[in-house]
């Protein structure tokens, strides 16, 4: 009987890890969907990678006031909009350009895959928009936000090229509607 029980058991570890190593693959082949996607060029009229411009109308709403064009234009910035991942001379990884601790303390699963990653576009793009709305951004106020994008990136210039980046692409959404 414990000869049955053990290969029971065994069986039973062995179904649970093939049931995390697919949803490990699951994962893994959505996120090179979205880096392929992006890549490809395959955009909307606004000139965003759609399935990125999807991400960022979907999280945006998770910070109140935020509007979906503040992420798209740190995406614009930090990466192209997942075209160019790093990692960054400083050390800055996947599409929304996250340093490796800062990512870990704000990471959202942005893709309900039970599993944070820095480099899948959903995960960084959730995660951007938690940073930035406990960084400032809650409300949307123009102060609020530029203080949100200093946290993001230390520098004036920086906050100075997101929110040119943001006018760009809230000019072409006027542009298009």
């Amino acid at each position: 009987a414990r000869t049955v029980l053990d290969r029971l058991d065994a069986a039973a570890r062995d179904a649970e890890a093939a049931k995390a190593a697919a949803a490990r693959l699951a994962a893994a082949q959505e996120a090179a969907r979205l880096r392929r996607l992006a890549a490809s060029g395959a955009t909307g009229a606004l000139g965003i990678p759609l399935e990125f411009e999807r991400l960022y109308r979907a999280a945006a709403p998770s910070c109140p006031g935020m509007d979906w064009t503040l992420l798209a234009a740190v995406g614009q910035v930090e990466s192209g909009h997942g075209r160019n991942n790093g990692p960054s001379s400083a050390g800055a990884i996947g599409p929304m350009q996250f340093m490796p601790a800062t990512f870990a303390s704000y990471a959202v699963d942005g893709d309900h895959d039970g599993e944070v990653d820095a480099w899948d576009p959903a995960d960084a793009v959730w995660t951007a928009a938690r940073y930035l709305c406990a960084s400032g951004a809650e409300g949307g106020s123009d102060d609020g936000v530029r203080e949100a994008l200093f946290a993001y990136n230390h520098a004036q210039w920086y906050v100075d090229l997101v929110l040119g980046a943001r006018q760009a692409i809230a000019d072409r959404v006027s542009a298009t509607a």
